[in-house]
């Protein structure tokens, strides 16, 4: 084989192992738009199908389906309607990419996206469509008063200011490797509520607003970290700029803001991203020992609020295995967090070490051993059998070029 055969064979094997999946046409195209330089033909799009079945029954409805069974044919999501109560999100919103991007790659262009996009934002929410009065929230601008009573009763809505340009260069360099367009909370709300209950009601007027999410969101009421529960979503907004929206509850949003929860997570930033910059694959024992009094102190905090919000128990995490070993699906790639280490997501038959463990933790949902042992063998049988493809195309191309 020559060098010129070899390096094609090489770009071959590199387009092969960098294959993408989308769960959508929209998500491949939104990534065609963002990677220009990517080749189409070695991504595709997966679970179209699953839109199918809804175009069949239709015919059928008016012969065989009685007309009291009517209604129940009308509680299919469309678009702009509200998942359906208990579930906060349709299946086509869950199905959405695991991240998101800006179209803008520079922090100038990003930033006056991100004015065009707050305005947008205070219409959505107060000025225009008025999402604050059809809720009955009450508004507090973070730009005019920095006071927020959390214990009156009554649910709100927290709006802010552009997050500032220094805080926003040091996440995208120390944390997004300096590519402006994950810069995605420059555009930021809150909706606050005094219970679970009404969190039903908020999504379903936020959904019937015209919502557009830009990834698939994170329910952390279901997945809390360390006690915490919130919902997380990248709302894209009229210019195509993303913005994060949160919904909380009040009661946990002090324990976080006012009672020192946020304060014991930058604790636990600080140590870990002092063992990143250092190059360091494993934290020490004392470092652990400092790690693990904090987030059981988070634990403590948050375990609290919510039992006082649900008047239970607050329900921890079954899923830790006796080591302090616990397992994640992370954006459909299995992951592991050890004690005295940061979290390891298999890629492709390769390990990537993953330094911020917050951002991790927002992007992963947590599973049994046994769930993650079963994707690490369905990884392992993809990265073998797509081995075994591109070793088979090498030798095909091989045999071609010899009849040729």
């Amino acid at each position: 084989m020559n060098r010129r055969a070899a390096e094609y064979h090489i770009r071959r094997i590199a387009n092969s192992i960098l294959a993408m999946e989308f769960p959508t046409q929209d998500a491949f195209d939104k990534y065609m738009d963002e990677h220009p330089d990517a080749d189409p033909r070695h991504h595709r799009v997966v679970q179209q199908q699953t839109q199918a079945p809804a175009k069949q029954e239709k015919p059928t409805e008016k012969k065989d389906v009685p007309k009291e069974k009517a209604p129940e044919q009308k509680q299919a999501p469309e678009k702009g309607a509200p998942a359906p109560k208990g579930k906060y999100f349709t299946d086509e919103e869950m199905s959405l990419p695991g991240e998101a991007h800006q179209k803008a790659k520079d922090e100038e262009s990003v930033y006056k996206d991100a004015e065009a996009a707050q305005e947008h934002m205070l219409e959505w929410l107060d000025r225009g469509k008025g999402i604050d009065k059809k809720l009955g929230l009450q508004h507090f601008d973070l730009s005019k008063t920095k006071s927020i009573d959390l214990d009156a009763s009554g649910p709100i809505l927290v709006t802010a200011p552009l997050k500032g340009r220094e805080r926003a260069r040091q996440k995208i360099q120390t944390e997004e490797g300096g590519d402006w367009s994950r810069l995605t909370d420059a555009v930021r709300a809150t909706i606050a509520v005094d219970s679970p209950d009404e969190i039903d009601g908020v999504m379903k007027t936020l959904h019937e607003s015209g919502m557009k999410l830009a990834r698939q969101p994170k329910n952390r009421f279901e997945q809390p970290i360390h006690g915490y529960r919130d919902i997380l979503m990248n709302v894209s907004y009229e210019n195509g700029h993303v913005g994060e929206l949160q919904i909380h509850i009040k009661k946990m949003l002090k324990a976080k803001e006012v009672l020192g929860g946020h304060k014991l997570y930058e604790q636990i930033r600080e140590i870990k991203g002092r063992a990143a910059k250092e190059g360091k694959r494993n934290l020490t024992n004392d470092e652990q020992k400092t790690v693990d009094n904090l987030e059981s102190k988070m634990d403590e905090l948050y375990g609290a609020a919510w039992k006082d919000i649900a008047g239970r128990k607050a329900s921890m995490s079954t899923k830790v295995a006796a080591d302090g070993t616990r397992y994640y699906n992370y954006n459909g790639s299995p992951a592991i967090y050890e004690r005295n280490k940061f979290p390891v997501i298999y890629i492709n038959g390769k390990e990537v070490v993953f330094y911020d463990f917050w951002k991790f933790l927002h992007n992963a949902d947590e599973i049994t051993k046994d769930e993650y042992e079963k994707m690490m063998k369905k990884h392992s049988v993809k990265s073998a059998t797509r081995f075994a493809k591109i070793v088979a195309s090498i030798i095909q191309s091989e045999t071609n070029g010899r009849q040729a």
